[in-house]
């Protein structure tokens, strides 16, 4: 049986690496050679049963309503900001209108709503999209930026705040999501181009 490294991590095979330099020289004896291969697979399993850790069915959704819930104690506290719900508003809906057009929608066909509040630290926003696509695409454009086609520059995220999702539902393949914002004028960015690129 021969055990190969392309299926191990960089940080394994640096952990092992001087082993194997040692170990894999002109005077390693077999016992060593076989020694090393045990290793290797052990932490090729080890590696494998990292990459399938997932919660237990219902945990992910427990942490993210946990999550929600700690956000929304956290803005109970805190007045309404309008200046910072009209600032997130505006990129997030250029964002939504970028998703619009890489799905191919046209114009003056939006495929997407918003509602968001903004309030002393954080903003809670509300979206639908028409398909899965479509989220995927106002995620891209307004927190991750968009990869540019052909010999065109990549297009920098819209929003320069932190975001988390804690509610993503699809119903009739229409997506409706509920997130939360870092303020943009608390944001430690550097100045972003706000406006769609054509």
């Amino acid at each position: 049986m021969r055990v190969g490294i392309r299926g191990i991590g960089r940080a394994a095979f640096a952990a092992l690496g001087i082993h194997l330099i040692a170990a894999c020289g002109p005077g390693a004896s077999a016992s060593e050679v076989a020694n090393l291969r045990a290793e290797v697979e052990k932490l090729k399993q080890k590696l494998r049963a990292q990459d399938g850790e997932r919660p237990p069915p219902g945990q992910e959704a427990i942490f993210l309503k946990a999550r929600e819930a700690l956000f929304d104690k956290r803005i109970a506290g805190e007045r309404q900001d309008d200046a910072a719900t009209k600032e997130s508003q505006r990129l997030l809906q250029l964002a939504l209108t970028a998703a619009d057009k890489e799905t191919g929608a046209g114009p003056n066909k939006n495929q997407g709503t918003l509602d968001i509040k903004c309030y002393g630290t954080l903003c809670r926003a509300q979206t639908t999209h028409a398909s899965v696509k479509a989220y995927e695409a106002f995620l891209r454009a307004a927190f991750s930026g968009i990869p540019g086609e052909k010999d065109a520059p990549d297009r920098p995220r819209l929003y320069p705040g932190w975001y988390s999702v804690t509610e993503a539902n699809t119903t009739g393949g229409k997506v409706a999501a509920v997130f939360y914002v870092g303020q943009v004028n608390k944001a430690k960015a550097t100045p972003l181009r706000t406006t769609v690129p054509q």
